[in-house]
Parts: C-alpha cells; sequence; structure tokens
C-alpha cells in the first residue's frame, strides 16, 4: 500500500505543478469537444458540456489488412461472405463497438463511420507526406518513409513547408470546421525525431548526411553559424538543432490547422512511445498542442499486478514513467495504440510491438490491468486500443512484417470473447475506474535460484548421476568424451568450437560453442563466437566427469576476449549440462558485454517442423527450452535451462532461411564492463542442459516435461 500511495502522490504533485488546482483551463470553443483543467485533473468536455472520457479504436475496416505476399485480404473475404452490403457491416461494426464500450473512432479508421454516435478523429500526414520517395523531390524530407512507421521525417526547414501545411490544413481541415463530433487532428504518426541514430543527436546527424545543397543542410550550417560553432558540433548543439526542428514543425503545423479550423482541438503526433522523442521535443509538443498523444507497448507483470515500461523488474512502472512525462508536456495525454497478442489467436506474432502472452485469457487480464492503470491517472484522458481485427498470418509486407493478435476480433469476424467482455464490464464503470486508485501491486516471493549446483542435486536425486563414469580420450590434439548411452563429444585443441562434433549412437548431431555478446561504442550489439580452442581440463568424479575447456576469440572492434566452459557429462544419460566458469577480457580495450550465449549448431536445423522466421518477441514467462529436429529419424539437439540468469533459449532461422540462431542467452546480473585483464565468474548462475534424442518430439516433451514440471 505505501508505494502505491507514494507513486499517486508523485502524479498528483507532478500534475498540480502544470497550474493551479481549482483554477479551469479549457481549449477550443463551446459547441465542439474541449479539454479542461479542473481541481488536479484533465477532462474531455463533449459539446453540451457533459464529461467524456475517451474509449477509441483504431482500424476499422471493412477490408483489414492485405499481405504482400499473398495478395490477399483475409478480412474482406470473409465480410463479403457475411455482408455482401457493406451497409450491413457498417451497423454490425458501430453496434459492437457502441456494446463493447467503445465511443471513439481512433486512427485510419472507415469514413463510412462517422456521424453514426460514436467521436472521431482526422489524420492529416501533414509531415509524412513529403516523404515517400516515388511522388516528391529528396529535397521534402530528411528521412524518407521506408514503407513501416518510425521512418520518415519532413524536412521542416524547407522554404516551402509552411506554404504545404497551410495547403493540407485548407483541404483536410476546414471543411470540418463545424463539425460537432469531430474531436480533432493527429498532424503525424511516429515520425523519426531521432534521425537514424540518438533521441538528441540523430536528426542532427541524419542532416549532415545529406547533400550539402539540401534545403535542412543549409539550415543546419546557418544554424551553426548562428552559434558560432567552427569545429565538431557538441552534443548541446545538436540536441539545439533538434529543438529548432521541433519548435518549426509543431508552430508550423499547428498555427495552420487554427487558422483553418479553430474549433477543434490538435492531437499531436502520435510518438512512439515514450522513447519516441527527446523530452524536449515533448516539452515543444505540449507548448502548441491542446493533447499529445503517444503510442505505447508497456510489460504486464501479471503475478505482481503492476505494468512496467519493459521486462526488467527494476524498470519504471508505466505511473511513474508516464507522470516524468507529464512534467514536460504540461498538457492532457492519450495514449493512441496499445496492445497485447496472444499466441492461442493461431497467428504467429513474431512482428511487431507488444508483450504477448500465451493464452487470451491472460491478454484480457493484461489489458485489463493496464487500462485501469492509465484510466487512474489524472492527466491521461482516455486510450485508443490497437485494433479492431487481426493482422494476416503471412505479415502486412515485407518492410512491415506485423502478423500478430492486436485484434478485437479475428479475420473471420469473430469476437475474442474474454477481451470483449472485459472491455464491455471496465467501460460500463469507467466513470469509477477514472476516481479510482491505480491497480494495488502484489508482492511476490521470490522463487529459490536454481543454479548449476541445485540442479546437479536435482539429478543425483533422481539417479541420473550413477553409472560408470564416462571416459576422456586424448591423442595429441584432439580430445574426445563418451558415455555409455552412446554419447561422444569430440573437439580438437586449435580447433574453432568447442565441441566440432556431438553425436548420439553414431548419429551426428552437430557442434557445441560458446559465444559473447557486447554493446558496440558506437551504438548497436554484435555478436562474437569463440574461433579458438586453447586449453582442455579433464576432472572424474564418483557420479560423471567434467571437461573445462577455453576458448579465445575476437571482436570487430579489435577486442579479445576468453570463455572458460565447464561440460559435465553423465554416466548414463544422452544429455551433457554446459555452464559458464568464466569469461575474461584478454584483448588490451574495454569490453561492454551485453550477454553470454551458448550454442548447438545442427547440420539439419532447415528440417525443425513450423520453425518461424523470427522468434516471438516479449513473451510473458517464454519457455527456456528449444531444439533442432531431423524429420526422418527422429533425432533432436536441443537445450533447457531453469537458471535465473536465462534470457530466453529460443532456436530460430533467419529471414534468409540459410542462418541458424540456436540461441541460449544469458544476462549478467549488473552492468558488466570488462577492463583488459579483468575476469567474470559467474558463479554457476548460467547453466544449460544440451537435451539430445533419437527418439522424436514425443521423446523431446517428455524429456522437457520431466525436468520443468518437476524440478520445483
Amino acid at each position: 500500500m505505501k508505494r502505491i500511495t507514494v507513486i499517486a502522490a508523485l502524479a498528483a504533485v507532478a500534475f498540480a505543478s502544470a497550474g493551479n488546482p481549482g483554477v479551469s483551463k479549457t481549449s477550443a470553443p463551446d459547441g465542439f469537444f474541449r479539454v479542461v483543467e479542473k481541481d488536479g485533473r484533465w477532462q474531455v468536455l463533449a459539446p453540451g458540456g457533459k464529461e467524456t472520457v475517451l474509449l477509441g479504436v483504431d482500424h476499422v475496416t471493412y477490408h483489414g489488412h492485405a499481405s504482400q505476399r499473398t495478395g490477399r485480404r483475409h478480412h474482406l473475404a470473409a465480410n463479403k461472405r457475411l455482408f455482401p452490403d457493406k451497409a450491413d457491416w457498417e451497423e454490425n461494426a458501430l453496434a459492437r463497438l457502441k456494446a463493447w464500450g467503445f465511443n471513439m473512432l481512433g486512427a485510419g479508421c472507415d469514413p463510412a463511420l462517422k456521424h453514426r454516435g460514436l467521436v472521431h478523429t482526422v489524420f492529416l500526414s501533414l509531415g509524412d507526406s513529403l516523404c515517400w520517395k516515388n511522388s516528391v523531390k529528396p529535397d521534402l524530407y530528411i528521412c524518407p518513409n521506408e514503407h513501416r512507421p518510425c521512418s520518415a521525417f519532413p524536412n521542416v526547414f524547407h522554404p516551402g513547408f509552411a506554404a504545404h501545411a497551410d495547403e493540407v490544413a485548407r483541404k483536410k481541415c476546414a471543411p470540418n470546421r463545424d463539425d460537432t463530433s469531430l474531436l480533432g487532428y493527429f498532424i503525424d504518426n511516429e515520425l523519426a525525431w531521432w534521425g537514424r541514430g540518438r533521441s538528441d543527436t540523430g536528426l542532427f546527424d541524419a542532416v549532415s548526411n545529406l547533400p550539402p545543397e539540401h534545403s535542412a543542410r543549409l539550415a543546419q550550417a546557418a544554424f551553426l553559424k548562428e552559434r558560432g560553432v567552427t569545429g565538431t558540433p557538441s552534443k548541446e548543439d545538436k540536441l539545439a538543432f533538434l529543438e529548432r526542428a521541433a519548435e518549426r514543425y509543431f508552430r508550423i503545423s499547428c498555427e495552420a490547422i487554427r487558422r483553418h479550423d479553430p474549433n477543434h482541438l490538435v492531437l499531436g503526433a502520435r510518438f512512439a512511445g515514450l522513447g519516441g522523442a527527446h523530452p524536449a521535443v515533448w516539452e515543444i509538443a505540449g507548448r502548441y498542442c491542446d493533447i499529445v498523444t503517444f503510442n505505447c507497448y508497456p510489460w504486464a507483470d501479471l503475478d505482481r499486478n503492476v505494468v512496467r515500461m519493459n521486462a526488467s523488474p527494476s524498470s519504471e512502472t508505466v505511473i511513474e514513467a508516464f507522470t516524468k512525462q507529464y512534467g514536460h508536456v504540461k498538457k492532457p495525454m492519450l495514449v493512441t495504440e496499445w496492445s497485447f497478442p496472444a499466441l492461442d489467436s493461431g497467428l504467429p506474432c513474431t512482428g511487431g510491438a507488444g508483450q504477448r502472452f500465451a493464452t487470451q485469457a491472460q491478454r484480457t487480464r493484461a489489458t485489463e490491468l493496464f487500462a485501469k492503470t492509465v484510466l487512474a491517472l489524472p492527466f491521461i484522458i482516455g486510450y485508443d486500443y490497437f485494433m479492431w481485427v487481426d493482422e494476416p498470418p503471412e505479415g502486412i509486407s515485407d518492410a512491415f512484417p506485423e502478423d500478430s493478435n492486436y485484434g478485437l476480433i479475428n479475420e473471420r469476424g469473430e469476437a475474442y470473447p474474454e477481451i470483449t467482455s472485459m472491455f464491455t464490464r471496465l467501460h460500463a464503470d469507467v466513470v469509477h475506474w477514472r476516481k479510482a486508485a491505480p491497480p494495488e501491486p502484489r508482492i511476490v516471493p521470490a522463487e529459490p535460484p536454481i543454479d548449476e549446483a541445485a540442479f546437479l542435486d536435482i539429478l543425483a536425486a533422481r539417479g541420473m548421476r550413477n553409472g560408470p563414469c564416462p571416459a576422456f580420450l586424448r591423442k595429441g590434439d584432439a580430445y574426445a568424451i563418451t558415455n555409455s548411452a552412446g554419447l561422444v563429444l569430440e573437439g580438437r585443441i586449435g580447433g574453432g568450437s568447442m565441441f566440432t562434433d556431438v553425436t548420439l549412437d553414431e548419429s551426428r548431431l552437430g557442434s557445441y560453442n560458446g559465444m559473447i555478446c557486447v554493446n558496440n561504442p558506437g551504438g548497436g550489439k554484435s555478436w562474437h563466437d569463440t574461433v579458438k580452442v586453447t586449453g582442455v581440463e579433464w576432472r572424474e568424479s564418483s557420479d560423471g566427469g567434467r571437461v573445462f575447456i577455453t576458448a579465445e576469440g575476437w571482436t570487430s572492434g579489435g577486442g579479445r576476449f576468453t570463455l572458460v566452459h565447464a561440460v559435465t557429462v553423465f554416466p548414463r544419460s544422452p544429455w551433457f549440462l554446459c555452464s559458464l566458469v568464466e569469461a575474461r577480457n584478454s584483448g588490451d580495450k574495454p569490453l561492454d558485454v551485453d550477454s553470454f550465449l551458448f550454442r548447438e549448431y545442427a547440420p539439419f536445423f532447415a528440417e525443425k517442423p513450423a520453425v518461424p522466421t523470427r522468434r516471438i518477441p516479449s513473451l510473458w514467462k517464454a519457455p527456456k527450452h528449444d531444439a533442432w529436429f531431423r524429420k526422418y529419424d527422429g533425432a533432436y539437439f536441443g537445450a533447457l535451462t531453469l537458471a535465473p540468469a536465462a534470457d530466453l533459449v529460443m532456436f530460430h532461422i533467419m529471414d534468409n532461411g540459410r542462418s541458424q540462431h540456436p540461441d541460449a542467452v544469458f544476462k549478467p546480473e549488473r552492468k558488466l564492463t570488462l577492463a583488459p585483464g579483468e575476469r567474470y565468474r559467474p558463479e554457476g548462475a548460467m547453466w544449460m542442459l544440451a537435451l539430445c534424442g533419437l527418439d522424436g518430439t514425443a521423446g523431446w516433451r517428455r524429456a522437457v516435461t520431466e525436468f520443468c514440471v518437476s524440478s520445483r
């Protein structure tokens, strides 16, 4: 209770700092939608003066999404069968939305649904319309539209930008100035305020890469001259240039909109998450817009009943993060995209933003938790749910390969009963939830960690470590380990992998190696296998044997590292346990370590049944096990871990269909930067059981169930 009280107080203090409690601030004239600040809370007032909580849905359309790969629109085909007359679909869609308690059409909705009992919005695409390569001159944009969100940024320094803004407003705003069911205008959606780099410097750098005669480049040169910058611009210079661009964008756009329609609200530019623009840009948006809009895909912790900004337990809650952002904008805020896909929809759910869940029941719990959390915040005036209908399983396009269960309905037009029933109940009592406290977090006792020693004890308790000791053979540089289960692990000093061959009953399953992922000094990450085995040490015990393998590798930036893996081989089991004993910076440059990986490469990886081309991102309680399977004889080569340090175990194939990624990824417990010569020892926290077998998917499931279910 104490934690939630502190957070609520934080929100109230930040809100009160924007104005005097009890003094109303209004925008837009009577007879149209207005936003009002009164007694420490922002409200939307409908034309008749009644308070309205905005509850919208994005992309309510008859046709749904087309798939570039198939050229088909599954939802359109279904609707043509169900509603040969589109007018019947319109009546059905409106009835459903109203029954589920929604009162607004968000972005991208069918125009035929307007003026039929719901609030609506208009999308201007004022800046994005300048950024299409095929239709305009390159001088009109700083970053082109690459047929995906978050790629475009207009050239706000072009001499014709103000005239363009005025023309868009004249065509799209002036005809709507007397529309009493219109809330207002979205200027754009998810512009690339960061250019192609950092939020504070990336736009400046993007302009620096333009041709010298480009008008944005000329404006940049004039800006630097104005500031007296003659050498390399500083971060402060680059941020000031971003502020200049933001001020021009919002000032010119908002002035044009209000010149042609003074009656409706300016709804911002739908930032791509809270990090979708530098805080300075948010502050400028709040200066000019009536409502600041943003899209957000957070992480719902169903165990602890709290929504955070990402999966890390130490990340900010959405209450903390949204409140901090409100401190920049000091204007009401509207969440214009949010959703939680679920895998039992049958969709791949590999493309697109958002946390995934296994079931519709979990998805519904997460949706309700987020909705109640944001409705309780005094500066949030509602939300637009993303979205009406699911995406095609084949993905939308190569540039935008979303294939996820975002919909309230599937492509056949069938509603998901769990989430729509929840929205019906929630929205029926939305006034209560606007005044209620945020959901109370729960304290969940931490599970005891299963480190390597604990897992070895589990194996011993089941008799899996009893029997004749495995044999270690050494001949010159070659080494091999064998056991009575027919498992053979072979390698060579100087070889490129820790085990070049993993064989079971004379059937080769693949190879095994260690890898490190580092954060590059210039941004981004890079992954590096060890490339040379430099040492092997064998130790026998009464219940098995263990080999310590030392191998080294190099990073693309000239760094050098050494990894020591311990591999335990059991007497009678076709499995071996791998753990990271030590990582050492053996070069002369610091190593900023992101993670460590254990990798099982299989020659038959392309035969894995129903393998996704990309792994499922952000899956709640993702299973920490996966495998490659060989179709003709049921052989498999897989991995499992119960280690808390594990980030994921996911064997997947890249989009090119040729590159395999057997990723067993482990994150250090803290930020890890190794100085030259420095060592890191995870003390049994990073381990993986390599499962080998010839009994097919049924045998794999038995092995996984045995360890995952009964080990706790």
